[in-house]
Parts: C-alpha cells; sequence; structure tokens
C-alpha cells in the first residue's frame, strides 16, 4: 500500500493489473492494483470505522453470481448502494464510459430517496 510519496507511481500502480497493464517496480517491489488482492478495498479500513461501499455490480460472463469476490462485503458500519445493469465497459468498448457514468449518475440520484433495507439499497442503473 502507497501512502505516500509520488502521487504519479501511486496512480500508476493502481492502474496495473495483471495481462492488461504492466506492474510498476518501485523501491524494490513490484505493485498492481490492490483490487486483485482485496477486492472491496476494505482491508485497511479499521473495525470501527464508517463505510460506505459503493458496488457496481459484475455482469462479467466468467463469473458465478454467488461468486464471493463480487458480493457486497458485510461487515459492522457499512452501508452499501449497489448499482445494476449498467451497461459494461473496458478497454475495446471505452466509449460506452459515458453512458454507464450517466446511469450509474442517475441511479445515484433515485438511491438517495429510498430506504436502506439491511443497511443497503439497490437500484438499476
Amino acid at each position: 500500500m502507497l501512502d505516500s510519496g509520488d502521487l504519479v507511481a501511486a496512480i500508476y500502480a493502481s492502474c496495473a493489473i495483471p495481462v492488461m497493464f504492466q506492474p510498476l517496480d518501485y523501491q524494490g517491489f513490484r505493485l498492481i492494483d490492490g483490487g486483485v488482492k482485496d477486492r472491496p478495498a476494505l482491508a485497511a479500513a479499521q473495525s470501527d470505522e464508517r463505510i460506505f461501499f459503493h458496488h457496481i455490480a459484475s455482469k462479467s460472463s466468467w463469473r458465478k453470481k454467488e461468486d464471493p469476490s463480487i458480493q457486497i462485503p458485510k461487515r459492522d458500519n457499512l452501508a452499501s448502494l449497489a448499482i445494476y445493469d449498467l451497461p459494461r465497459s473496458g478497454p475495446l468498448k471505452l466509449e460506452v464510459g459515458q453512458e454507464a457514468y450517466q446511469r450509474a449518475y442517475f441511479a445515484t440520484r433515485r438511491a438517495l430517496n429510498m430506504e436502506l433495507i439491511d443497511s443497503n439499497v439497490s437500484v438499476a442503473g
């Protein structure tokens, strides 16, 4: 985890995903995106820290619906917003990103008026 130092190196490392973007060699370590090992990015959170978890539901054809890596994490002091049915963008579909962003924005606006159920709110994109 980088928590100080070269900002450019930290951003580069956060984009390094095996096979797609090469890891960063930094001070004797090879750094990759933290989401590879800690997908929900909660490992550094203190147990008593309040967390708002923004979950964009995966539509990956190679992951099963029950796969733990795409589930909303369960822990005390965590509330989540899950957005489903967003268009899938990626390195070969960058043009879809703007539509996905707009739909996520409006879904989030709708969610602000919804009631939490078990500390969660779910909305379609």
